[in-house]
């Protein structure tokens, strides 16, 4: 659930304590930014964003003002937020090679990528790549060169695996296949094991993804839906990567194979990749379609937010009040009260909107 983004900074700002959330360097030219990272000897972690991106806005949300990560990155590292859409924000995104948001990178004083990930995570993760950046002998990059190098060390093996699991890495299904062929497969399914699966089934074709498929009876029924639904999600990503209508078919394809019976998966997909690749006609044509029946508060929530922020046309901003007041029915929170509010002073109705706003203050201070 999402609020307009000048609300939801401000509200961030003078909610949380300091040391209850990440410090972050904002509007602060990074050569300034490296040459504190020199001078205090740390590594620099960098929140790339856009103004328009969901994810973005949740890791802000959710993920950045807790408070033992916010004393550890406070901590560990220089915490810098990049728009990459302002100042030197496309400059370096170019750098960076940075083609999704969110995208988060560690760097060195130099401006070398120390290490990187792509999209939303949960706390734990980000704890846990500490582990992965801060001994210079010991960091993900470095082992994943030993790999690529020839080096089938089984001990290596087994700690790019846990690593690959531990950052959800895309590029790992080869250090997770090759440590699954050094090990009997009676051994495959031990319970620290079965915890890589999740990293090594990156798609249908993956070699563990076949083998779950081919053997349904020995996972728990959880398990295999959890794992099909990792495979889409991995997929959904590279499909807005790809910005491309002919792989979105290839993708609602994959899903009407492996799990027909999710059509609210199919079509949530469908609608983040129009919001993403910005074709708001699609957009606007597809959430007046979808959204007329569909009762997830989420959903109602992130649309008439988006409309709130995007849209001018009346007719389209009514359809979103009523997105926003059936999202506060399934779910009173103060993002929805928020977004219905926004709209409503969006379309000159500056009562109702104070009402809204305020009720939003009210169960934000629950």
């Amino acid at each position: 659930m999402k609020k307009s983004l000048f609300f939801t900074v401000l509200l961030f700002f003078y909610s949380f304590p300091l040391h209850a959330q990440i410090q972050f360097e904002e509007h602060v030219p990074f050569a300034e930014i490296k040459q504190r990272a020199k001078k205090e000897n740390k590594l620099i972690f960098i929140d790339c964003y856009t103004t328009w991106c969901v994810p973005c806005k949740d890791l802000a949300k959710r993920i950045f003002t807790d408070t033992t990560l916010g004393n550890r990155y406070n901590e560990l590292f220089i915490n810098f937020k990049l728009d990459t859409e302002k100042g030197e924000g496309p400059e370096l995104a170019k750098a960076f090679k940075i083609n999704a948001f969110p995208t988060l990178l560690w760097v060195d004083s130099t401006g070398d990528i120390v290490h990187r990930t792509v999209g939303t995570n949960t706390v734990e993760f980000f704890l846990n790549t500490i582990e992965l950046v801060q001994d210079e002998n010991n960091r993900y990059f470095l082992l994943e060169k030993r790999f690529q190098d020839g080096d089938r060390d089984p001990a290596l093996l087994k700690k790019l695996t846990r690593f690959a699991a531990i950052t959800k890495d895309l590029k790992g299904r080869p250090y997770i296949e090759a440590y699954f062929e050094s090990i009997p497969e009676s051994e495959w399914l031990s319970a620290e094991n079965q915890s890589f699966f999740y990293a090594g089934c990156t798609s249908f074709d993956a070699k563990l993804m076949r083998y779950v498929l081919a053997n349904t009876d020995k996972f728990e029924h959880d398990t295999i839906e959890n794992l099909k639904t990792s495979c889409f999600d991995i997929a959904n990503r590279f499909l807005i990567r790809s910005r491309s209508e002919e792989e979105l078919k290839k993708f609602l394809a994959l899903v009407d194979t492996y799990a027909p019976e999710r059509q609210e998966y199919r079509k949530a997909s469908e609608l983040d990749f129009y919001m993403n690749v910005g074709n708001w006609v699609k957009l606007n044509e597809l959430t007046s379609r979808y959204l007329k029946d569909w009762n997830d508060a989420y959903i109602l929530s992130v649309y008439s937010w988006e409309r709130s922020v995007r849209e001018k046309d009346p007719e389209l901003l009514k359809e979103a009040i009523d997105w926003a007041k059936r999202a506060i029915k399934l779910e009173e929170d103060d993002w929805n009260c928020d977004t219905l509010g926004q709209l409503y002073l969006k379309t000159g109705k500056p009562k109702k909107a104070e009402k809204w706003l305020k009720r939003s203050k009210e169960l934000e201070n629950l």
